[in-house]
């Protein structure tokens, strides 16, 4: 190459990074004006958009691919197939409870970050104890996040994978720590099983998804389970549905890890990932271009509405704010029918859970039964040194047999969470359209529209309580009591005791997953009228915005108008 190509090559490669770089600092200028307006006319709900904005800026070394969607749907096994390292934890049973970063790195290094902002670097071996459901139950370990590193994804170098907890498994904890990640992903993959194509819950997934990333990949796994003609209806149904609700055409790719793996991993490598990375630079403007500018349409909708506003006088002012803010908007009301929806609920939960589980009582003590039977063959001993063995027996059996229960029922037993969350959710959204059905019908403009979900933690397995084998303190006078002689009345006692201990546990379990549910109940409750109220404030601090603030607001919209794309 001359040095004359050499150098127009270098100049237009500066150039073009020069380009970038004033395009980043114009997006954080306005990520910054939206702040300063947010704060000056009171556009309260805008908070939690600028905070999401501003997390995604904090972070800008790799492009983020997350690989998000319903539990048990391969999203590990793809990751997994996809470099060619069985790195993460896979299973029959919802797995993944961390959300875990897969890069590139000059040598395998797997750090572990802690919510408390401490961190400790594990080896490979270590991962799955520190990012699985099984191993690390409800998070416990309080883990922020686990990075990996492998010298291996050289040329996915500029990429980081993101695998994600599954949405809706009965672990709520998992559907809140990834739908927090839905804001920061670059490139998101939703990945959909092959046996239960496109639910509800993918169509909301995929509205949030749209709402900060411009690049949605659908991902249909499990695809050796049916034959061509199946597969080519199942991508023609999720294709078909998707362009009715988003009017868009999205990208769909078929994937398995026993059949046509290496055609199917091609195709995703070739066409998808290896042309985002060698654009890497232009691609990081243009996903933050389309977060901003999201920022900025739901800005300019609070704008517009000011700016009607300040037409009218303050008798107009004060109809207008009647006509919107009508009596089934008025906050009082709001918070008792918010109040009414939650006592209808809190009712019932205690019914729900104990029917669920007390099903299973005769089989869970007939199952402790005979693994006691077995195992007390081979207990050492005296009286006292066996009594506490089997007070650890029962109490670890115990703990299993309640936690399978639960993993089983999953959807029984939170069944009235989620019909509370989903009335809670549903009554927010109805206000929400309610709010610019009348902004629409007195000044004939809408607010940029955006449902809402809201999110809760996840039921907690409380500890076992083992009531003591005897009353009277056998360590004692366990002398008293040889074993040769006692023993066999001994396990009969034991055994007798299980069906007791069972019945109590249940009881137990239902007592206290009935109060952490009517518990989240509640926060639901407050969390819907935070919302709501913080929507109320809003406008009600546009509808008594001043005159004198007509050309301030004015240039706001001239300042952010170019860059919504209205």
């Amino acid at each position: 190459m001359t040095e004359s190509l050499r150098g127009k090559k270098l100049s237009r490669t500066f150039h073009k990074h020069f380009r970038q770089e004033l395009i980043l600092a114009d997006q954080q200028d306005i990520i910054h004006k939206i702040k300063s307006i947010s704060e000056e006319l009171g556009f309260y709900f805008l908070q939690n958009e600028i905070e999401a904005i501003d997390e995604f800026y904090s972070q800008n070394s790799f492009l983020d691919v997350a690989i998000l969607g319903q539990f048990k749907t391969g999203k590990s096994s793809f990751i997994n197939n996809l470099i060619n390292a069985e790195i993460l934890p896979v299973g029959v049973t919802p797995v993944t409870a961390v959300i875990t970063r897969i890069q590139y790195g000059e040598k395998v290094k797997i750090t572990v970050f802690f919510s408390d902002g401490s961190k400790k670097e594990i080896n490979t071996d270590e991962i799955e104890g520190f990012v699985s459901e099984t191993k690390n139950p409800l998070n416990a370990k309080n883990v922020s996040t686990v990075d990996i590193e492998l010298p291996y994804l050289q040329k996915f170098k500029g990429l980081r994978f993101i695998d994600t907890p599954g949405i809706d498994s009965l672990f709520k904890h998992n559907t809140i720590t990834t739908k927090k990640w839905i804001v920061r992903s670059n490139i998101a993959f939703m990945v959909i099983s092959a046996e239960r194509p496109l639910s509800e819950g993918d169509i909301t997934m995929a509205e949030e998804i749209l709402e900060y990333t411009p690049e949605l990949i659908i991902l249909i796994t499990k695809s050796d389970l049916f034959s061509e003609d199946q597969l080519n209806e199942i991508s023609s149904f999720i294709d078909s549905n998707l362009k009715k609700r988003f009017s868009k055409n999205f990208k769909i790719f078929r994937y398995s890890i026993f059949k046509n793996n290496q055609i199917y991993k091609k195709q995703i490598t070739e066409q998808l990932l290896l042309p985002v990375i060698q654009n890497l630079d232009s691609e990081y403007c243009k996903i933050k271009d389309y977060k901003v500018n999201t920022l900025s349409k739901s800005c300019l909708s609070y704008l517009f509405l000011a700016k009607i506003t300040l037409e009218k006088d303050d008798a107009e002012k004060n109809n207008l704010k009647k006509l919107i803010l009508d009596e089934k908007l008025n906050s009082d009301i709001i918070r008792k029918d918010l109040q009414l929806i939650y006592v209808n609920y809190i009712s019932i939960t205690r019914d729900t859970i104990y029917k669920v589980l007390c099903k299973y009582e005769k089989s869970i003590s007939s199952e402790i039964q005979e693994k006691l039977v077995k195992e007390y063959i081979n207990w050492k001993g005296n009286i006292s040194k066996l009594s506490v063995r089997y007070e650890s027996f029962l109490k670890s059996n115990l703990e299993s047999e309640l936690r399978a229960v639960i993993l089983k029922e999953q959807h029984s037993i939170k069944d009235t969470l989620d019909k509370a969350n989903r009335h809670f959710t549903n009554y927010l959204n109805s206000f929400r359209r309610r709010l610019n059905d009348n902004i629409f019908r007195v000044l004939g403009m809408k607010l940029n529209e955006e449902n809402k979900e809201i999110s809760y933690i996840s039921i907690i397995l409380p500890d076992i309580s083992i009531s003591r084998v005897f009353d009277v303190q056998i360590d004692l006078i366990w002398f008293l009591f040889p074993v040769f002689i006692f023993g066999n009345m001994l396990k009969k006692h034991f055994i007798k005791q299980i069906p007791q201990e069972v019945e109590k546990n249940i009881h137990r379990l239902t007592s206290d997953l009935t109060e952490k549910i009517n518990k989240e109940i509640d926060k639901i409750r407050l969390e819907c009228f935070k919302y709501i109220s913080l929507e109320l404030n809003s406008i009600e601090s546009i509808l008594a915005s001043q005159k004198n603030n007509s050309f301030k607001i004015q240039s706001y919209i001239d300042y952010l108008n170019p860059h919504s794309n209205t």
